[in-house]
């Protein structure tokens, strides 16, 4: 048992260590300068404030974009420009924070939706975590109002009791208390309203009232803002979510946004059209784009002082080590992370020698492939089916994953998984616990999904994990997931015969159908017709219309969506 908790120990301070952004107060103690770069986002930030634009921030995932956006704004913040002060703000995108829905990625059904997700992430970082107690009467307003209307739902007793408390307060500082306090509900609310389309705008304008006040009081010509990271959006949605940003820095002089989009590229080829799709989307709304690219290999200095800011020492001949190094990452930050990583679980040593750096894979897919399987041995199955997934229950992963070890080894798998610090609660549903991955490892969940596992091996899991949802009681989670593991099914198969087979497994009972009956018709069929676009995408295969309808029209997501 000893043995074991040594294990998990390791594996965490490993995992941790290095491969995240750097926060505020590490920048002074481990940020590597970049001064080029520094200075071309931050003439791009100058020139959105000066033209009422917003800046497109874009490159591959680990080449150091968040760190470095972190390290401009904290500058800004606390040494200004150009005589210019500044407040600056990160809002995280979390789907799962905004709507447990069928989707691993944010989206909205109108811009509006993007608006008020905006906006209250504004009021959260400026009011909340930044302690402006002043700018948070807007959102109480907001939060009062919209229940008044009937936008939020009437029927729960925690907030009326939070609306009568806010109604009563008198004080700034006991608003703030009550507002902080009851935080998650009040966004949850708010995430979900019901509001006619008057109403947002009415929000819009309050909420540039509100920052044209607080520049004023606080004595700064600037408000900017990063969001991080567009591709957390679903695609068909950045555009439209990029135009909110961008009509809201119009509105309000001196608020801009830095946008930061990153994404996934193992061969040169698929990096290049990444970036011209990036620039594209830029170009489409009018951004100023800037390309973060990894450490350069003319920049081997710079790479030097990565690897001295880790805690490792270069050992042999430098110069051939740090070639060597680049060689195998491309200087790609994370990568040049986890080849570290494994030197030293290979050797016990925070040392680079030529000797131990040569066993390294080249390419990044075996790097991270062999990374996962080193550094999360204990619990590795565990962690590839929650990769597989949406968010998880203790239960959902034991059973899920009795169908390939014990029940003793699925539970110990399980329960160091969760112990890991990989995940994190996210929310009570149906009486069980709901976990999903913490914000900073979701590039790790990525990496697993789309580099580690095979297509057999994904689609193996989601078989599993399709068969067990479709077991037993049906609830709405379950409903939820079977669409959500559908669709991922037939992304990964083209078979006519087995695509048959997949729409028999997730058409509904006879009493379910008689739900269906009592839906509104049209609305069914025109989301018949949204998914029956999507399908033949996904399948890849030519169905006859009338038989793609019926198996859109089956799919448990229509009642929901």
């Amino acid at each position: 048992m000893s043995s074991r908790r040594k294990d998990k120990s390791r594996i965490s301070s490993i995992a941790t260590r290095y491969c995240l952004p750097l926060r505020r107060k590490e920048l002074k103690e481990r940020y590597v300068p970049r001064s080029e770069l520094e200075r071309e986002l931050m003439n791009a930030i100058a020139r959105a404030q000066g033209e009422n634009r917003i800046v497109f921030l874009y490159g591959i995932g680990g080449s150091g974009k968040t760190t470095l956006v972190s390290k401009v704004l904290t500058d800004l913040e606390e040494n200004g420009y150009n005589g210019i002060k500044a407040i600056t703000a990160t809002i995280n995108i979390v789907p799962e924070e905004y709507r447990l829905s069928p989707t691993k990625k944010l989206y909205f059904a109108v811009e509006e939706e993007a608006l008020i997700w905006l906006v209250i992430n504004i009021y959260e970082e400026l009011g909340i975590k930044r302690d402006i107690r002043e700018f948070l009467l807007g959102i109480a307003q907001i939060f009062i109002n919209s229940f008044k209307v009937g936008a939020i739902l009437t029927e729960s007793e925690l907030l009326k009791s939070i609306v009568e408390v806010i109604e009563r307060v008198e004080k700034t500082l006991e608003l703030f208390n009550e507002i902080r306090s009851n935080w998650g509900a009040i966004k949850e609310a708010l995430m979900r309203p019901r509001m006619p389309r008057t109403a947002y705008k009415i929000i819009n304008r309050d909420l540039v009232n509100r920052l044209k006040k607080l520049k004023k009081e606080r004595g700064v010509d600037w408000i900017v803002i990063s969001i991080d990271d567009l591709s957390d959006v679903e695609p068909a949605y950045r555009e439209g979510f990029l135009r909110v940003i961008r009509a809201l820095a119009g509105d309000i002089p001196g608020l801009t946004f830095v946008a930061v989009y990153g994404y996934l590229g193992v061969s040169e080829e698929e990096v290049r059209e990444k970036e011209v799709e990036a620039r594209e989307m830029a170009d489409g709304v009018g951004a100023i784009p800037v390309h973060i690219p990894p450490i350069s290999k003319g920049e081997l200095n710079t790479l030097k002082k990565l690897v001295e800011s880790m805690g490792f020492k270069l050992k042999d001949n430098e110069g051939e080590v740090l070639k060597v190094l680049w060689r195998k990452t491309q200087g790609a930050p994370r990568r040049v992370c986890i080849v570290l990583q494994m030197i030293e679980m290979d050797t016990k040593r925070i040392e680079v020698r030529l000797e131990e750096l040569k066993k390294i894979p080249d390419y990044w897919r075996d790097q991270i492939h062999l990374y996962v399987v080193r550094a999360f041995s204990e619990f590795r199955r565990a962690l590839y089916t929650a990769s597989c997934m949406l968010n998880f229950t203790r239960d959902e992963l034991v059973q899920i994953l009795v169908n390939e070890v014990s029940y003793q080894d699925a539970q110990d798998q399980v329960l160091q998984f969760l112990s890991s610090g990989l995940v994190r609660e996210l929310i009570k549903l149906e009486g069980k616990q709901v976990y999903s991955f913490c914000y900073d490892f979701l590039w790790l969940k990525d990496c697993i999904y789309e580099l580690v596992l095979s297509d057999e091996e994904r689609r193996s899991i989601h078989e599993k994990i399709l068969e067990y949802f479709k077991s037993g009681k049906r609830t709405f989670r379950k409903d939820v997931m079977t669409v959500y593991h559908a669709e991922e099914l037939l992304k990964l198969i083209s078979n006519k015969e087995e695509i048959e087979e997949l729409v028999r497994l997730i058409v509904l009972s006879d009493e379910e159908k008689s739900i269906h009956e009592k839906s509104n018709k049209e609305e069914i069929e025109e989301l018949a017709r949204l998914i029956v676009d999507r399908s033949m995408d996904l399948a890849r295969f030519t169905y006859r219309e009338e038989e793609l309808l019926f198996m859109a029209i089956y799919f448990d997501f229509i009642v929901y969506i």
